[in-house]
């Protein structure tokens, strides 16, 4: 796959001799001629060519993983293996996942082909450069009211506590971006959390800066987690509720620490564009592991129109597009799932004095409660997956149907 070219048989789609920077290596070029293409035709066209380069290669194998976990789903006694796979999960069956799925597609004005040019005509959410050390100590002090410290042992060496708790050591390193490598998980009783935490000398734009928030969120729940058991403490309850706790503290420390981007800025525009991309790949992804009779089955030539405003002229060509419709398969809408329900939680308790309690509840949940017992804690209201269905839908459209209820503060 690396090495494709552009090899056009309609000379109207090359570029102009002095804009071309487009050679023969096609991965590395793609974004830089959806940009400067004017043609959207050309565009499209291109665009569904890089799409297809390894339908032919990867359909046989496809077929092969396809047929061979149907047929461990009928020797399970399951329909296919769609069902079997969503029976361990919160969301228990397609037809749960189907109505989220459709219940977060929004239409947005940018298609994949011409996203490119939609981001480089919206203008970035402006942010003060910091440098990484800087914006570690800033989001240290967002930790405080949780009951969470970071304390310097020496210049490369960080250690965590929650409630003066020793939770686990951070060891810093310098690299061309943030990122977190775990050395071994915290489990209470048995053994304390080390991370390494590589950062990015400077941070001068939006994306940087959320980017080291979301790592260091993820750090600090993975060390907080409260659980004597070290496969409830890396696996959670469920594979499509165990990163919950994870998104909701990234949402809340972002929520103090950076501006909300305006909508039509270029961060909400990717944004928007990223989700919708999930979404599509998710009913990609179920639908190929349905049988072909199952009512859940999407139209995925809709289902792209729904959200990109857009036909997608060879949309049979989507399974071979990305590589987790093996690896994870049906629960590929697990990311979304999460995020949608984090949203909802943050949404609804942000404006409560007290955030320390939503965060032992929701991140140590030293208890080992179940979702749904959270849930109840949190919104003092019984949860099912129907009903959370449903109030996911009015986070993502930005309406507060349901009341906030800070319940935890008379406790």
């Amino acid at each position: 796959s690396q090495q494709l070219s552009l090899n056009f048989a309609n000379t109207g789609c090359q570029l102009d001799a002095k804009l071309n920077s487009v050679k023969t290596n096609f991965n590395g070029s793609l974004a830089s001629y959806l940009i400067k293409q004017p043609n959207e035709q050309c565009r499209k066209t291109v665009w569904q060519a890089y799409q297809a380069r390894a339908s032919i290669k990867n359909k046989t194998s496809f077929e092969v993983i396809k047929n061979l976990r149907q047929q461990q789903a009928e020797q399970d006694g399951y329909q296919d293996h769609s069902h079997e796979i969503l029976q361990q999960q919160w969301l228990s069956h397609p037809q749960l996942v189907a109505k989220f799925l459709q219940s977060q597609t929004q239409a947005i004005n940018a298609n994949p082909w011409s996203l490119g040019q939609v981001l480089s005509n919206a203008k970035p959410t402006v942010v003060e450069p910091t440098s990484s050390r800087l914006w570690l100590n800033n989001i240290a002090k967002e930790l405080e009211p949780l009951a969470v410290s970071i304390t310097p042992v020496n210049e490369k060496v960080l250690r965590v506590y929650h409630q003066h708790r020793l939770l686990g050591d951070l060891y810093l390193s310098q690299g061309k971006k943030t990122q977190a490598r775990v050395i071994r998980h915290a489990v209470v009783g048995q053994q304390f959390g080390q991370y390494e935490l590589v950062l990015k000398d400077e941070l001068t734009n939006y994306q940087q800066q959320s980017a080291m928030i979301d790592t260091v969120a993820s750090i600090i729940s993975q060390l907080a987690s409260g659980h004597r058991y070290y496969l409830l403490n890396t696996l959670g309850e469920t594979q499509d509720s165990d990163q919950i706790d994870k998104f909701w503290l990234q949402m809340w420390l972002k929520g103090e620490l950076l501006p909300t981007p305006k909508n039509n800025s270029r961060e909400a525009v990717l944004q928007r564009y990223a989700t919708q991309l999930q979404i599509f790949r998710a009913k990609v992804a179920l639908n190929s592991y349905l049988s072909s009779e199952d009512k859940n089955r999407f139209d995925l030539d809709s289902a792209f129109k729904q959200a990109f405003s857009a036909r997608w002229d060879s949309v049979d060509d989507a399974p071979y597009t990305f590589s987790a419709i093996v690896y994870q398969g049906p629960l590929y809408y697990q990311k979304v799932w999460q995020k949608a329900v984090a949203k909802y939680i943050y949404q609804s308790t942000k404006d409560c004095q007290n955030q320390k309690h939503i965060f032992d509840y929701l991140v140590v949940n030293e208890s080992a409660n179940d979702m749904v017992t959270q849930l109840q804690l949190l919104l003092d209201e019984t949860i099912t997956p129907d009903s959370l269905i449903k109030r996911t839908q009015h986070a993502f459209n930005h309406q507060d149907q349901h009341s906030r209820r800070c319940t935890l503060l008379r406790q």
